[in-house]
Formats: structure tokens, sequence, C-alpha cells
């Protein structure tokens, strides 16, 4: 399991007793204390027996919130560190008032040794029953295994014990009995483990950038020494690496190597505000390990944006709580309208037009001009994209041969615009030759030419031609006609 440190502050990785039935392979069955119980009070607590014993007394077994017994004293326990209901046994006159009770271990492997660990505490002082101020001796049975706990009377605080045996069975029972001397012991919280576990255990772990974990191996009685000569039951890791430490506790010696992993804090970015088109959405995956929160109840990994507005994410990570933001905003798609189908004359262009400000083009050959010229019967199309957004627009034109005809058109706009640029005929068809001359007001020769695809693009020699109106003149032959045509177009730019 890996445990990470946030940005501010430590991490410490603290021992404590492993949970009962936290682990499958072995477990304690506490329980409920029965039969009669003089002075004291009693509160059940489940899978507890009381032993068989020459006298009355029996194990008191209460609740946090009552008084430990009823008598010349009165005393309530502080929690212990399980929290939990715990069990009482006072101390008696030997060998007629003696109090025992016992509890059960589960999934236990016959030859393989154990610790069973519990919370001890002796609370008030003052003559009475049970609380005079001695200290309470506790002898745990377990199979062979018989071994004398003194809980000080004076600690006034709960301690940890250990008691290391050998399993003989899949389930053990475990007796605790008290013996001559006046005193009053509460116990709590039994767990069992492997020898090989002391009270503190570390598992491979990761430490953040600018932070630090405490790797701690505090269990009773227990020496230590690390890699870097340290004798303390824990150490501060600030880099990552690998860690060994050598402890000498009451089940033995063992040796744990723990490995840190040293990591960043999250980098988080959405990318940058971003404008969709109408009906269309914007996935956002992060792609990093934590728990998201989207701030309209979704936690999900990934996020789909389909409204306008700003969509805000709180990513808390293994090394902290990054925040990033991203705006999103929609524009509707350009309107793009060729006409409706007509009949136009093969051979003759037939000039489409898409013009859009700010536009990209894409029609049906992969062309990319605002217009297109069409000189024969088909099916024409364009796609007109705007910030990402696109429309399309076709339309269909029947071919049919036609005479001779010119349309030149009255005003021209040569800004580079890419729509209406040059002076070309807005229709013409069948024409096999033409000479076309541009004069200005003055008489002045302008343009001259015999291209009617190219015209005139509003310049003299390179120079740009001032707005007005200028004087034009076509001769023109085509099969069936020969002509000339006169007119003015006026320059606007």
């Amino acid at each position: 399991m890996n445990v990470r440190a946030g940005w501010n502050g430590a991490l410490a990785l603290m021992a404590g007793l492993l949970i009962a039935g936290a682990s499958p392979a072995q477990t304690v069955v506490n329980g409920s204390a029965t039969g009669p119980v003089g002075n004291s009070q009693l509160v059940n607590l489940p899978g507890w027996i009381a032993c068989s014993q020459p006298s009355n007394n029996s194990p008191d077994v209460c609740d946090m919130s009552m008084p430990s017994w009823n008598g010349g004293t009165t005393v309530t326990p502080s929690p212990s560190p399980d929290g939990g209901s715990w069990i009482g046994l006072a101390n008696g006159v030997n060998p007629v008032e003696q109090e025992c009770a016992t509890g059960q271990m589960t999934g236990l492997v016959a030859g393989n040794g154990y610790q069973l660990r519990f919370y001890g505490a002796c609370f008030g002082t003052g003559v009475g029953m049970y609380a005079n101020g001695e200290p309470a001796d506790v002898t745990v049975f377990i199979g062979a295994t018989e071994e004398v706990v003194t809980i000080p009377m004076a600690a006034q605080e709960w301690n940890l014990y250990t008691v290391c045996f050998t399993a003989t069975a899949e389930e053990m029972e475990f007796t605790l009995q008290t013996f001559t001397g006046d005193g009053y012991a509460s116990l709590d919280g039994f767990t069992v483990a492997p020898s090989g576990e002391g009270a503190g255990n570390v598992t491979d772990t990761i430490v953040c950038i600018g932070s630090q974990i405490i790797l701690d191996l505090t269990e009773p009685n227990g020496t230590y020494l690390w890699q870097n000569g340290s004798t303390d039951p824990t150490l501060t890791v600030t880099e990552g690496g690998t860690y060994w430490v050598q402890v000498n506790g009451n089940c033995g010696f063992r040796t744990d190597t723990i490995h840190v992993e040293e990591l960043e804090g999250p980098v988080l970015d959405l990318g940058p505000d971003t404008t969709l088109c109408v009906g269309s959405g914007l996935l956002l995956a992060p792609g990093i390990p934590g728990t998201y929160d989207w701030g309209n109840g979704f936690t999900g990994p990934t996020y789909f944006a389909a409204m306008e507005g700003p969509v805000v994410l709180n990513l808390q990570h293994s090394c902290g709580i990054a925040v990033d933001t991203i705006v999103i905003t929609y524009a509707q798609p350009p309107v793009v309208d060729l006409g409706n189908d007509t009949t136009t004359c093969n051979g003759v262009v037939f000039l489409l037009d898409a013009s859009t400000p700010g536009a990209v083009y894409t029609w049906q050959d992969g062309s990319h001009n605002a217009t297109f010229p069409a000189t024969a019967g088909g099916s024409y199309s364009v796609v007109v994209s705007v910030n990402g957004c696109a429309s399309s627009a076709s339309i269909n034109l029947e071919g049919v041969d036609c005479e001779t005809v010119v349309m030149m058109p009255n005003v021209f706009s040569p800004n580079g615009d890419g729509s209406n640029d040059r002076f070309i005929p807005v229709l013409h068809k069948g024409v096999l030759r033409s000479a076309l001359t541009i004069y200005n007001r003055w008489g002045q020769v302008v343009y001259e030419g015999s291209n009617l695809d190219i015209g005139w693009n509003g310049r003299k020699d390179g120079d740009i031609c001032a707005d007005g109106t200028y004087y034009w003149h076509l001769d023109f032959q085509g099969n069936d006609l020969q002509d000339t045509m006169t007119g003015v177009v006026t320059l606007l730019r």
C-alpha cells in the first residue's frame, strides 16, 4: 500500500496494532463475561467468557461511558487507543479471590510464531475495594506459554503489551488471570499478528518533493539500528531511496527494508480557453491519479464539457491539491449559399462565390479559394470553416450549348480579399478571341489584355490606380459573332 504525503507538512506512517479482522489470516474474537459479578457493573462484550473459579468474582466488562466498578472508589478510564469497550480484572487474595477471562484466536497456522498484543492500564488511586494504588499482575496463558504482565497503577495511561507464542492449532484460546496483590487492570484492543511483525510495520511508500514522511517501527521494549546509524524508533525521510532498519523486539530480531519513491506534485492543465461549435463538446482528461471534483457533483477522472461557461477542476492528489479552470464558449457556424440549381453554358465560366470573412474554404476538387469557376454542368460543393465551425453548401449546374455571350460588370473592388478583385466578365461563353482596353478619365491607357479570365487587377505598371470611373473597350469574336462592346466601370476598394 502506498501512502503519499501532502505538499504542506509531513505524513507520518504511525505504527499501530493490526485491527482485529483486518487480516483474513489471524483474528481475535472478543466476547462477553457471564456469571455473578458482585459489586461490579456488567456490560455485554460479545465473545468474552468468565473462567470457572472457586469464588463469585467475575470479570468486569464495561463500556467507556460507565464507571469501572462500584465500591469505595469509582473510576472511569480514559478511552483506549482501540476506542471500544474494555474488560477489567481485579487482583484478589491468593488463592481464592482471582478473576479471569478467556478469548479466542482464529486463522492460525500450527507451528508458526505469533504475538498477542493488547493495551493495558490502571486507573484510580486510594483505598477502595480494588483500587488501592498497587500494580496489577495479569498472567496470560496461551497453550504452553505463560507470561506475567505487570501494569503499574501510577501510569494512569494505556500502554502496549506483547506476548509471543507458537501456534499449536488453527484456533487457540488465551486466558487472562489475576493473582494476589491489590489493584485493578483495564485491558483493551486485543490483536494477533505473526511474530515477525512488530507493532510498527511500514511498506514501500512515497515522499512528495518538498515534504517528508516518518517511518515508524516503534514496538514495546524494542531497540533499533537504521542504515544511517540512528537508533531511534522512527526515521524522518525527505527524499526517495532505499532504507533499512534492524529491530530487536519482544519476539526476536528482524530486518525491514523500505523503498521510498520521490514524487512531484500534480501539474494540472486543462488547456487554453476554447471556442466550440454549437452542438459539439470537449473531453477533458487530465490523466493524473487522484480524487476529482468538477464543481458540479461529477467526480470522474474525465469530463465531457458541453455547456458554455467556466469548468473548474479541483484535483486532490497524493502530493497536494491542484486547481485549474477552462472557459468554454460557443460559436455559430457560418451561413453559406451557392444559390439554387440552375443552367449554365458549356465552356462558359459560371463563378460560384462562397466568400465569408475569416473563412477557410474546401471545394469538391480540394481547392481552397473563396470562389470556384465552373465551366461545365455537374454537382459542386464547398465547406466553409470559421474558427473551426464549418458549414457546407452545394449546387447542381446543367450545362447546355450556348451562343457567344459576354456580360461585363460595372464595379469591382481590387482590395485583395479574394472577392471581385479583378475586372472580368460576369459571364462569357463562346468567346474565341478578345482584346480589352481600359482608359482613365484623361484617356490614358491603364490596361490592355486578351485573356478575359485574367482581366484587369486595378493597377498600371504595378502601381495602384485611384478609385474612380474608368472606360473600357472590348473587341471579341466567337463562333457565330464578332462584336465590339464599350462601357464604364467603377473601381472601388
